[in-house]
């Protein structure tokens, strides 16, 4: 279940008139949001569960002027930055080292899999999520008589950078088959057993990949 949920939020806005037609503004906005969830009851490093760290930033500058009484003119300039990186519990503590693994790039334990109903040890979901907007806007109002008309435009650039690490200190799977009876290998053995003496059925390994 979830062990921290703790969001923070921070705002500000500064408002200054350059002169009596000018004014310029500035306003921030922060989010943190650190999340630690377990999902089994299992002791570290076995335990599989994740730490995530969801952040954003939002800056806006703001140029309003005055150029006639009826006509004002609005520009803001803005960046957006989002990231929200997933990593297990067991991150950073060079575990594929520890356990003498070697050609391993990840350094979280090992995901172990097993069959006849075991529950899984650790997690393998590891991803670096961000994505960076930049943005300009422009409107003009104009007021004639009992009409107000508005014309405008915006323009936004969005960068996404998503980095894939999942499974990069590589997932090992375990059946029954190594300490079953060879002459009757169906219903007999143990996945757990396996494991224990070091018989691995499968496993694989991924490189990180950028996208």
């Amino acid at each position: 279940g979830e062990k921290q949920l703790d969001p923070d939020i921070f705002t500000g806005r500064v408002d200054h008139s350059l002169t009596t037609n000018q004014k310029v503004f500035y306003s921030f906005n922060s989010t943190y949001v650190p999340r630690f969830r377990v999902d089994n009851p299992l002791p570290d490093p076995l335990t599989s569960g994740i730490i995530q760290v969801i952040s954003s930033k939002m800056h806006r500058v703001g140029y309003d002027t005055i150029i006639r009484p009826n006509l004002l003119n609005s520009l803001i300039l803005g960046v957006n930055r989002f990231r929200n990186p997933v990593d297990p519990v067991t991150a950073e503590r060079g575990w594929p080292a520890r356990l003498g693994l070697t050609g391993v790039t990840g350094d979280r334990f090992p995901v172990l899999s097993y069959g006849d109903g075991y529950v899984g040890a650790a997690s393998g979901g590891i991803t670096d999520n961000k994505d960076d907007v930049y943005m300009a806007k422009n409107t003009v109002n104009w007021t004639r008589g009992r009409s107000n008309w508005k014309f405008g435009g915006e323009y936004r650039w969005n960068h996404l950078h998503n980095r894939q690490l999942t499974n990069t200190q590589g997932a090992l799977t375990f059946s029954n088959l190594a300490t079953s009876n060879p002459a009757s290998p169906a219903g007999t053995g143990n996945s757990f057993a396996s494991m224990l003496l070091g018989e691995v059925a499968s496993g694989n390994i991924r490189f990180p990949q950028n996208a």
